[in-house]
């Protein structure tokens, strides 16, 4: 899936947002990781959300911990 600003998403889909391995490429940088219900979070902190809103996608449960909190 791409966009008209050149934001690129490539993976896998599940009611119409991503969930599984996917990556995200937007200013030139790609972030990839498991994605869950339209949301990734990366290690630094920084969350992405595609066909939905940063507010419905949930955040680390502390700095350094290897995976996202997706209860």
């Amino acid at each position: 899936m791409s966009w008209p600003n050149g934001d690129i998403f490539t993976g896998t889909f599940r009611d119409g947002l991503p969930n599984g391995p996917g990556s995200y490429t937007t200013n030139g940088r790609t972030y990839t990781g498991e994605w869950k219900d339209g949301c990734l979070s990366t290690r630094d902190g920084r969350r992405f959300a595609v066909n939905t809103t940063l507010d419905k996608c949930p955040t680390w449960r502390k700095p350094g911990f290897s995976r996202p909190d997706f209860r």
